[in-house]
């Protein structure tokens, strides 16, 4: 089944569609060029396409009117909401694993969307779970309008205190970009729009 049709039947909002896709371009982008301890590139890019597929168990309807034009989108969100809510539990981590069981995901990506949060990154650096580290990195280089310097997306979220500890986030933030960076070809502080939105174009992803 194609991804497309996996958010179709999820209800995934469009702007969550569009930052898995392009979080799933940034570690297809990494994979690809990648020369390091061996991984598991499956298990990787579906764990991006799909990382956020039970997001809306926490979301603030309140503060997801600035992401919606209209009531009908409101109403749709919080539908899918409730609804995800009912079938799943309330903990995203766990939706999140009960949703890739139902799809039929690898072990593995349950496996590594359960690692995803960033402040899992001082241990998973420490455990040198390099592979759980990916997913997270591509996470951190998509904002809300697209690619983003690993600096610069620190900076903003510092400058709108949405994280804990934002001093350790940004010096372990930096430290996986340059442990990633060694066993990558490509230069990931290059990476950008214009090449996410072809990876995105051109990669034909199947689940």
């Amino acid at each position: 089944m194609n991804v497309q049709s996996l958010y179709a039947q999820y209800q995934v909002p469009t702007n969550l569609q569009q930052h898995m896709l392009r979080v799933a371009a940034v570690a297809q982008i990494i994979v690809s060029a990648w020369h390091g301890p061996p991984i598991h590139p499956t298990a990787i890019i579906q764990t991006c396409l799909f990382h956020d597929i039970a997001k809306p168990v926490t979301f603030d309807m309140a503060k997801q009117r600035q992401f919606l034009s209209t009531d009908e989108e409101i109403e749709a969100v919080a539908s899918l909401k409730a609804w995800l809510i009912k079938t799943y539990g309330e903990n995203e981590h766990q939706a999140a694993k009960k949703i890739f069981s139902e799809m039929q995901l690898s072990p593995r990506s349950l496996t590594l969307v359960d690692h995803l949060e960033w402040s899992y990154i001082p241990r998973l650096l420490a455990e040198k779970d390099i592979e759980s580290l990916i997913p997270i990195y591509a996470d951190m280089r998509v904002g809300p309008q697209g690619i983003l310097s690993l600096e610069d997306r620190l900076n903003d979220l510092v400058s709108r205190a949405t994280v804990d500890n934002p001093e350790q986030l940004r010096d372990s933030g930096l430290q996986l970009e340059k442990l990633l960076q060694t066993y990558t070809h490509v230069s990931l502080l290059e990476i950008n729009n214009d090449q996410v939105k072809r990876v995105i174009r051109d990669q034909l992803w199947t689940i």
